[in-house]
Formats: C-alpha cells, sequence, structure tokens
C-alpha cells in the first residue's frame, strides 16, 4: 500500500490511502485558483503593446488579439513602469550609486555599485583625492600627487601638457640653447 500526500489550499498535508484520492478538493482547489486570477480585456486595447498589470506591479500584459493576451514576469525584481511601457529593475528603481558609479544586481537580487576612478564607498560617495571634483576642467587631466608635506592633492596637465598647476598657470620650462 502507498500513500498520496496532497498539499491543501493552507500548507498543510493531507495524506490519502491508495485509490482514495479526493479529486473534488483536488479540482475545487484548481478551480479556485482560475477563478481568481485577474481578468484583463483586450477590447478596444492595442495589440502586442506593454500594458500594466491589473493586479501585480511586477508584471505586464500584452494582447494577441481580442481575446487572447500572454502575462510576462519582469526579470531581477523589476516592476512595470507603465510610463515607460517597460520593466524596471532593482538598479534604475532605486538608483543607489552616486558620482556616476555603475550599479549592478547580484545573483541573491542585492545591488552593489562599481565606482569610477577616484571615488570608492559602498555607494561611491567617498572621493580617493581632490580629482574627483574635477577641478582642472574638462580639457585637462588631473593627477594625484602623493606628498605628505604638500597642502595639494593634484596637479592638472594642461593645454597638451604643455602647462601644469593647480589651475593650469605654470608653463613647462623649455630650455633654449644660446651659442
Amino acid at each position: 500500500m502507498f500513500v498520496l500526500i496532497s498539499l491543501g489550499a493552507n500548507g498543510q498535508s493531507n495524506q490519502f490511502p491508495s485509490g482514495k484520492v479526493d479529486t473534488a478538493g483536488l479540482f475545487g482547489q484548481l478551480h479556485h485558483l482560475l477563478a481568481n486570477q485577474p481578468k484583463f480585456s483586450c477590447a478596444g486595447v492595442r495589440r502586442n503593446i506593454k500594458h500594466p498589470h491589473p493586479q501585480d506591479n511586477t508584471k505586464y500584459v500584452v494582447c494577441r488579439d481580442e481575446r487572447r493576451y500572454n502575462v510576462f514576469t519582469c526579470p531581477n525584481g523589476g516592476v512595470f513602469n507603465n510610463t515607460q511601457k517597460a520593466c524596471l529593475d532593482l538598479c534604475q528603481q532605486n538608483d543607489p550609486c552616486l558620482n556616476q558609479g555603475q550599479c549592478i544586481i547580484l545573483q541573491d537580487l542585492t545591488l552593489q555599485c562599481v565606482c569610477k576612478r577616484d571615488w570608492t564607498g559602498e555607494r561611491c560617495e567617498t572621493p580617493l583625492s581632490s580629482c574627483a571634483y574635477n577641478p582642472c576642467g574638462p580639457d585637462a587631466e588631473c593627477r594625484m600627487l602623493n606628498a605628505g608635506d604638500y597642502s595639494q592633492d593634484y596637479v592638472c596637465l594642461c593645454n597638451n601638457y604643455k602647462s601644469y598647476g593647480r589651475n593650469c598657470e605654470q608653463s613647462k620650462y623649455e630650455r633654449k640653447m644660446s651659442f
């Protein structure tokens, strides 16, 4: 003799000896699940366009014709944004990374920031040097200085390396030969 174990709607197990399967209960549960599915009408709705799910913001609906539609789930814990007609992933929802850091979603759906040069920290919130604030401007290159007795921790290299300094005020020394 074998025993069939069925899980009830509340998670409790019901045991039935072989030959005595409670099919009414099983079909009743299936009917209950199907009857409680949200109804979506595609009448008057544009086809092949994403529409918000009526009850679950992690899903969206695409109508195939007047009577048929498909329900899709947003990946990686995403939610459907009806304005953009797209799923927004966890990074887009939370925007956790500062200073142009790149957000990545890990397998366990936690977020991690990958920081740009000159920034560090869990959210890329901590500058490594003054170069992080781009003090030299768009046409100059900032280089970090590691001098303990010098208050400035950077130098700007400017005009294709023709000048340098805190604000590109120094010109390179060019040695002229005289005969």
